[in-house]
């Protein structure tokens, strides 16, 4: 292998782990504060009912507020902030 290119898979891994981690770091920065466990919460019941057809859910722990504003603010924007 040229020893040009022999660190370029170390440095994608490194530019991936900080795309994920800027990515959910993004949920915890706005005008309304939503813990970090709430938000993993939040998210975690809507792919749980996603993937399961509402079969499994998670007991709500959070107000009506706080998943309004992960999910219909929050989500939306940093998807598209994303692409």
């Amino acid at each position: 292998m040229p020893e040009k290119t022999r660190g370029w898979g170390g440095r994608f891994r490194l530019l991936g782990l900080l795309t994920a981690a800027v990515f959910l770091g993004s949920f915890l920065v706005g005008r309304y504060a939503v813990p970090l466990g709430k938000t993993a919460g939040i998210l975690a019941a809507s792919l749980a009912e996603l993937f399961t057809g509402g079969k499994y859910t998670v007991a709500p722990y959070w107000t009506a507020a706080e998943r309004a504003v992960v999910l219909n603010i929050r989500l939306p924007r940093i998807c598209a902030a994303a692409l």
